[in-house]
């Protein structure tokens, strides 16, 4: 009743239900004109539990909102330029303080701008030192007017700016740029690495390493060398262009670092490099029957030595779950539901990475999949390593140093099947991703309907129908799921419960 109840009547401002998971929603103040929203999951279906946790999060939005605000202020405050009247003396009080005419118009009027904003500002979460430099705000506006009364257009305003603001002395490393770069990309520690060995390599063919003064990196004849090597790499489009884009956010990053000494339009000069052509793509494919039967077959006792590996696989089989989402579970995940017992795939854990917001989501566990034991063999495993909840139920998913174990498939699951003829030695389109293509493909067969397709595999939906009307009930989705079925792989299937059991 609660759910349907903020389905359909929508009933507080702040909570939506998504398959059957609260998410707290809050729209931010206007920038430029557009709409922006805080969305987040409360990590709950209770509604009362939800609720509270929407409130404390309210708050922090808006308390965000405030430092933000104060952020923006001292940046802009810092670029004032302020001439003394009198005689000279040491002025404590505000008033005596006159804005210089040489201060950047620009400054100027976003400070105007902010002024305007100063009754939405919450004065509980201000610390006195706050509200001080708020008051000199206030006290100047007169003079903000004034200087700014003195201008036309935006365009003086730009031409007053540039002859008028004094220029950065601060200079950077390359390797300064670059780090900095990294740190606010916030990517995992595999894709930093690539990212950063790539652009080392770039620079290493114009004559360039991260010890060279970046004064060195920005010019344009540089830029375009880099340019015209890139369009030289003998790899696919799509690949050109994420060696552009890395690029182009150095030149970025080192324009935020230092607007007034490097330049950000000589982004201009890179390529605008078109995508790999549809045909020419390497999609994943899903394994065959013949495959699958293959990796399966009892025979082989990869399996019986690695159950990590056996599990891993089926639950991306039955599903579609990406490699991370898969071998990340915790023993808190295997949840009864509405007396179901699904799988809580969730982002709450600095090794877990969900693509998007709809792979957050709670699936019933198949039957087939349930028949075979897996709850069982969970529970067990727990028991006699006397585990918690937070503890990961395939452990070789995380590294020495806390990050996920990205070779996770690389070392383990592929040598298997490269072993055994499945995957080719020398490379396919053929990987764990391949399990998500079987079961989306094997749900399609059965008949069932997208809606519930996009609540089990976890996609948003291509069109407003399928957006709108897939918050399914627990026990609808499972009596959908039920119908993936693997049949040419039960007397497998068979042998391999009786195995588990064992281990």
């Amino acid at each position: 009743m609660i759910k349907k109840c903020m389905t359909y009547c929508n009933t507080d401002k702040y909570i939506r239900l998504r398959n059957n998971i609260f998410y707290f929603t809050m729209e931010l103040p206007r920038q430029n004109g557009k709409r922006r929203f805080f969305c987040k999951s409360l990590h709950t279906y209770n509604y009362y539990e939800a609720r509270e946790k929407a409130k404390i999060m309210a708050e922090n939005v808006e308390h965000f909102d405030t430092i933000q605000f104060m952020n923006d202020f001292n940046t802009l405050w810092n670029q004032v330029i302020f001439d003394y009247s009198g005689t000279g003396g040491n002025f404590t009080g505000f008033a005596a303080r006159r804005i210089s005419d040489k201060t950047n118009p620009m400054v100027l009027k976003q400070l105007k701008n902010m002024s305007e904003k100063l009754d939405l500002i919450q004065q509980n979460q201000l610390d006195p030192g706050d509200k001080i430099m708020l008051g000199q705000l206030k006290s100047v506006i007169p003079q903000i007017n004034a200087l700014l009364a003195k201008v036309d257009n935006v365009e003086q305003l730009l031409a007053s700016a540039q002859i008028q603001q004094p220029k950065q002395t601060k200079k950077y490393k390359i390797g300064e740029v670059l780090k900095s770069m990294l740190k606010k990309s916030n990517n995992q520690k595999a894709e930093t690495d690539r990212k950063n060995n790539s652009i080392i390599k770039m620079l290493s063919e114009v004559g360039l390493n991260p010890d060279c003064d970046y004064d060195d990196f920005n010019n344009p004849e540089i830029i375009q060398n880099i340019a015209e090597n890139i369009k030289g790499y003998q790899i696919k489009g799509d690949a050109k262009r994420k060696y552009v884009r890395y690029i182009r956010d150095l030149i970025k990053q080192a324009h935020i670092l230092a607007p007034d000494s490097y330049q950000e339009n000589f982004i201009n000069l890179l390529p605008d490099l078109p995508k790999t052509p549809k045909h020419q793509q390497k999609p994943h494919l899903p394994y065959s029957e013949s495959q699958l039967l293959e990796m399966f077959d009892p025979k082989y006792d990869h399996f019986k030595t690695n159950p990590d590996e056996f599990w891993t696989a089926l639950i991306g089989l039955f599903t579609g779950a990406r490699i991370n989402a898969a071998t990340t579970l915790q023993y808190g995940d295997i949840i009864n539901q509405d007396g179901l017992d699904c799988i809580y795939f969730r982002q709450n854990h600095p090794v877990k990475h969900l693509k998007t917001e709809a792979s957050e989501r709670i699936v019933p566990i198949p039957s087939q999949l349930l028949n075979m034991g897996f709850v069982d063999w969970v529970k067990a495993r727990k028991e006699k390593l006397n585990t918690t909840d937070d503890d990961f139920i395939f452990p070789k998913c995380k590294t020495k140093t806390g990050n996920f174990e990205n070779k996770y498939w690389s070392r383990g699951l592929a040598v298997f099947l490269k072993e055994i003829g499945v995957k080719s030695k020398n490379g396919d389109q053929l990987d764990f991703h391949s399990f998500r293509k079987n079961a989306s493909l094997r749900l399609q067969n059965a008949g069932i309907i997208q809606s519930f397709i996009n609540d089990i595999i976890g996609w948003e939906g291509k069109n407003t129908m399928e957006q709108s009307y897939s918050n399914h009930t627990l026990p609808q989705i499972k009596e959908q799921i039920d119908k993936l079925n693997y049949d040419f792989l039960q007397p497998y299937f068979d042998k391999w419960t009786k195995t588990m059991k064992k281990l």
